[in-house]
């Protein structure tokens, strides 16, 4: 079983404009969330993935969520490749050992 370090109720609830934020939605999928505003009881974002096994939402949809739904918070020193950018990558070559593609944007 994989475990994870919650962010404090503190950080969940001192979130911004701009900042990104990992969720679980319907127990099944994590997914980023870039925040668009604050709320009295919660947060506005828009979904930064698309999801790959539920169908009701896709990348760039609206999302509602509170503190509680935060499982992480996105460092913002490290740079993220949002579900879109992904689409432009270009294989340039195949690992023979994991025949995991090496990608380069």
């Amino acid at each position: 079983m994989l475990t994870f370090d919650i962010p404090s109720r503190d950080e969940r609830t001192s979130l911004h404009f701009g900042d990104t934020v990992k969720l679980i939605f319907d127990e099944a999928e994590r997914m980023w969330v870039d925040i668009i505003a604050k709320t009295s009881t919660g947060y506005i974002g828009i979904l930064a993935n698309n999801p790959s096994e539920i169908k009701t939402i896709r990348w760039g949809d609206d999302v509602v969520f509170g503190p509680e739904h935060i499982i992480a918070i996105a460092d913002k020193d490290i740079p993220r490749i949002d579900t879109e950018d992904a689409d432009n990558l270009k294989i340039i070559s195949q690992n023979e050992n994991t025949n995991t593609p090496n990608m380069v944007h």
